[in-house]
């Protein structure tokens, strides 16, 4: 995956401290079958991904697999054929989070 020049300037150098405070924020990684509650927009992952959209040439893809680069096991990549089968467009936590739940 490339990233922008300009999104790439933001993220390691004017944007990272608040981006790294939001990484940081989430906490380890873990497996988001377990979250205990449904995600949130005040969820600090759920921040960041709108931070990343923010920034110059980031969509909803990349910004999830910049994400999930640093934690895999908790934060989905957004994917348009996932999207389709589970009905999500923008939304995408919460109805992976179901699906994943879903008959144990």
């Amino acid at each position: 995956m490339q990233v922008p020049p300009m999104a790439a300037r933001a993220i390691l150098h004017t944007e990272a401290e608040a981006l790294n405070a939001l990484l940081t924020a989430i906490g380890p990684d873990r497996d988001l079958v377990d979250e205990p509650e449904p995600l949130t927009p005040g969820w600090p992952a759920w921040e960041l991904e709108t931070a990343l959209w923010a920034l110059p040439g980031i969509g909803q893809t990349k910004a999830t697999k910049l994400i999930a680069r640093k934690r895999p096991r908790l934060y989905p990549i957004w994917d348009s054929v996932v999207s389709q089968v589970l009905g999500t467009e923008r939304a995408h936590l919460n109805p992976v989070r179901e699906a994943l739940r879903a008959d144990d």
